[in-house]
């Protein structure tokens, strides 16, 4: 797993240019999670997204993509409290381990305030 890009409410697109959030309170940082069995010959488990984070909003969304199968979840915790849950999601209907080739294609847009 690994979190890069810690960043405020300003990110670079895809083509160069900057986009600024409205919200000046936003921290963002870009998750590139991959997995794998060790002992096999198998392919990754990703997830890939960005974690936006509003401390004074007590908001954190996630925007990204994950595989099909298996199951993928988040939590997230705020001033040493309860974690909350930002999503679970459980194998795609028909999916197993054969839709773990290529890259992640399941997205996921979600919001949860603490």
């Amino acid at each position: 797993m690994e979190w890069s890009n810690l960043r405020g409410n300003v990110t670079v697109d895809p083509q160069g240019g900057l986009c600024t959030d409205p919200n000046p309170n936003l921290v963002q940082i870009d998750l590139d999670d991959a997995g794998n069995n060790p002992c096999l010959t198998s392919p990754d488990i990703d997830m890939l997204g960005t974690a936006m984070i509003d401390p004074v909003g007590r908001t954190v969304r996630f925007v990204g993509t994950v595989e099909p199968f298996p199951a993928f979840e988040m939590y997230a915790a705020a001033d040493n409290g309860e974690p909350t849950t930002v999503f679970q999601l459980g194998p795609q209907a028909g999916a197993d381990p054969f839709n773990l080739v290529g890259e992640p294609n399941r997205s996921i847009d979600v919001t949860v305030s603490f």
